[in-house]
């Protein structure tokens, strides 16, 4: 791991801190009965203790603002190789799938993936044309589903190899897999900049593999709202994301933002808040406006739509949460 000192992102040197986070090694081991595989973050922590620092000694993490570009982030920040162990070691015990089988509903991946299909179309205009269709870190293609149902071609990029839906190619583990010349009409990331160590650098190289008129769609966990307050291990979601961050990341790559959203939306685990951002080279008409990270971190707006959606849920989750509270003082 790499302790730094100035912004990934826009090589900033004005970070802020806000938080420390401090994370031990599980000795008591908690398992997760219904697939017979330890809970997710106890796995996570395992695999951070043992595979990657290769010590039980206590890691603590803090978390940064940029004040220039607004990302949050956690810092240290893993190397390359410290991720592609991660997902080597995943990907061989195979939980990931076990979970990912368990969690499905076909009902709400189908709603999350109808929903993206609607918002391209209307966004790319009159299509006159069959489609190349690329979606990175699409598991089993879900979301290319509603484009390969017509005149499309579509491909998926991941590392763990899923039992893929019709209609969609397995084009490789990662963008290195990739023809250098290989261009797209539609790009999806879904869920993927979270974790990814360099997210400017993985945009700027999905934006050299984009057609002129294509788009790029990115949709992310509401990050910077309160998830970098209470994460449960280092290894899985390391940025956090604001309507700020995403469209500088995207004007920085090269690409106009044409859609920016903060959506309480359907997604396959049920409802919660999502970031949404669509982005072309097209010239013309793109936004310029945001809500800054500040704005968006101080809004109590966002705990309104969690509270109706499922008040008894929500009243449960806090009530615990002021239990925590309490016994640490």
């Amino acid at each position: 791991m790499i302790k730094i000192d100035k912004c990934f992102m826009c090589d900033c040197g004005n970070l802020k801190f806000l938080k420390k986070h401090r994370f031990s090694f599980p000795e008591i081991k908690e398992y997760d009965n219904s697939i017979g595989e330890l809970i997710y973050e106890h796995e996570r922590l395992c695999i951070l203790f043992e595979k990657i620092l290769r010590h039980k000694i206590p890691a603590e993490f803090e978390i940064n603002l940029c004040t220039s570009c607004g990302i949050i982030f956690s810092n240290p920040r893993f190397t390359t190789e410290e991720i592609k162990t991660k997902y080597k070691v995943a990907s061989e015990l195979e939980a990931d799938k076990k979970r990912h089988g368990q969690i499905m509903s076909l009902v709400r991946y189908r709603k999350h993936a109808k929903y993206i299909h609607l918002l391209i179309t209307r966004l790319y205009g009159n299509i006159t044309k069959s489609l190349e269709v690329l979606d990175y870190g699409g598991a089993e293609g879900y979301n290319l589903s509603p484009f390969a149902e017509t005149d499309n071609t579509c491909y998926l990029l991941d590392y763990i190899k899923y039992n893929r839906v019709k209609g969609v190619k397995y084009a490789g583990k990662d963008m290195q897999d990739l023809p250098s010349d290989k261009i797209f009409d539609i790009i999806l990331l879904c869920n993927i900049l979270e974790h990814a160590i360099e997210p400017q650098q993985l945009l700027k190289s999905l934006s050299s593999h984009l057609s002129e008129s294509g788009l790029l769609y990115v949709e992310v966990p509401f990050g910077c709202w309160t998830e970098w307050k209470g994460i449960k291990e280092p290894l899985t979601h390391i940025n956090f994301f604001s309507e700020e961050s995403l469209f500088k990341s995207f004007r920085n790559a090269g690409l106009n933002v044409i859609y920016l959203s903060t959506a309480f939306q359907q997604k396959h685990q049920g409802k919660t808040w999502c970031l949404n951002i669509v982005g072309s080279k097209r010239k013309g008409h793109a936004l310029t406006k945001f809500k800054t990270t500040r704005q968006q971190m101080e809004n109590p707006y966002y705990y309104l739509k969690p509270f109706m959606n499922n008040p008894r849920d929500y009243l449960i989750r806090a009530a615990k949460k002021i239990l925590r509270i309490l016994r640490k003082k």
